[in-house]
């Protein structure tokens, strides 16, 4: 699997009370209008301006390899070094939401509007996440029908 994935805006966008659990609202609480209206702005900011998209590409342990040690600024000792190696299939993917929507976050923090900045970085959070999501179920999928997941999981 070497391709572009384009993603759904309305497959992303989280649950409002995923959003404000995030923000350390706690989930039995009852949550003021004006809360409410600034999620729902942040969602159709999101919407307006987010171009949610992947790229997935397929590695050999070799040429992971050669990623990894890079340049050779990576920590000395981490768990990865000890992983992929054994791993049977390796994958590299970058995501993005598009940089819109990190100027609006930006613009909004710079003029002090922090609560419609915080809430519109929350949601294009966990719309990152979901987005994440997405792409190891795509992968799980090809790695199905190449019949090379062991006892379900990659």
């Amino acid at each position: 699997m070497n391709q572009r994935l384009p993603i759904n805006i309305n497959d992303v966008i989280p649950d409002s009370r995923d959003v404000l659990n995030h923000q350390g609202i706690p989930e039995d609480s009852v949550i003021p209008d004006h809360i409410i209206s600034i999620f729902e702005d942040a969602v159709n900011v999101f919407k307006e301006k987010a171009k949610p998209v992947a790229i997935m590409k397929e590695v050999t342990v070799n040429e992971f390899d050669n990623i990894f040690k890079g340049e050779r600024k990576n920590e000395d000792q981490t768990p990865l070094e000890h992983i992929y190696p054994d791993a049977d299939n390796l994958f590299l993917f970058a995501l993005t939401v598009g940089i819109k929507i990190v100027e609006t976050i930006n613009d909004l923090f710079n003029k002090k509007d922090f609560a419609p900045g915080a809430m519109l970085d929350s949601v294009a959070s966990m719309a990152a996440d979901k987005s994440v999501e997405i792409c190891e179920t795509l992968l799980y999928n090809d790695l199905s029908k190449r019949k090379l997941t062991k006892n379900g999981s990659i």
